[in-house]
């Protein structure tokens, strides 16, 4: 619970962003651990930047925003403030990372399963379609709220994104469970979801089973060199039959299990 309240202060900073990208220097991590960063920024949701060039001095009562400056020899980094003169830095008082709107995005498809779909569109980020279970198929967006919330929304429902992840072995993830079964929630409490849903849900399904026709075509393809496809299309059938329990006949197969493929 902790790291999602980290979560939500960095997310609320990027949402307060007019340009969806933010610079959290370490000096104003707060309550932050700096071992949390750097979590994320082995995730890919923070992006290590070059070191700051200007530091906001707080040595002084105005707190002024003062560059940096490095030591010819040494290269040692410091400040040359007119309050107080001047203050040598650590140099990890330098360290500075972006979260951007885009990267968030992508790593939120990525952890949703949709990792390749995303796309922007307008003020929101497209994350793609989301299959909860065996019935239940959601759009999901990212975005933002006018109350500087970023928000994942199901099927246009709002949930902030924050509550969503989940960390194990200090590895972020999505929560599957809860996104699941908010999804399930929203479309069931929606009554215009079954028309459409029974729609993209057949699609879906459908496309998958080319997918996979097509991966098993490809295969024996490589491995049988001058079958014939009629062969081949034997073999396929037997395999969807062992993986979806469903026997097609041989000509279904084999007059679809090129769809996907650019050898025809």
């Amino acid at each position: 619970m902790i790291r999602q309240q980290y979560l939500h202060q960095l997310f609320t900073r990027l949402a307060c962003s007019p340009i969806k990208k933010a610079d959290i220097p370490v000096t104003e991590l707060g309550n932050i651990p700096l071992e949390f960063i750097q979590l994320l920024e082995k995730e890919s949701v923070l992006k290590k930047l070059n070191s700051a060039t200007a530091i906001t001095c707080n040595q002084c009562e105005l707190a002024c925003n003062e560059e940096i400056h490095y030591h010819p020899h040494s290269k040692q980094p410091y400040i040359d403030c007119s309050n107080t003169g001047r203050i040598n830095m650590n140099p990890q008082q330098l360290w500075l990372w972006e979260l951007s709107f885009g990267n968030l995005a992508k790593k939120t498809a990525l952890l949703c399963g949709c990792s390749g779909q995303e796309q922007q569109k307008k003020d929101n980020w497209y994350i793609g379609q989301y299959n909860a279970d065996d019935t239940v198929l959601v759009t999901l967006e990212l975005h933002i709220s006018t109350e500087h919330e970023i928000e994942l929304l199901i099927n246009k429902h709002p949930v902030p994104l924050a509550q969503l992840f989940t960390f194990e072995d200090k590895t972020l993830k999505m929560n599957h469970q809860l996104l699941s079964s908010l999804s399930i929630q929203y479309v069931i409490s929606d009554p215009d979801t079954p028309i459409n849903y029974k729609r993209e849900k057949r699609k879906y399904k459908t496309q998958k089973l080319y997918q996979q026709m097509n991966q098993l075509y490809l295969e024996y393809k490589k491995n049988h060199e001058g079958k014939s496809d009629i062969w081949i299309a034997n073999k396929v059938r037997k395999d969807i039959l062992n993986i979806t329990g469903k026997d097609y006949s041989n000509e279904y197969v084999r007059t679809r299990m090129k769809i996907y493929s650019k050898t025809k």
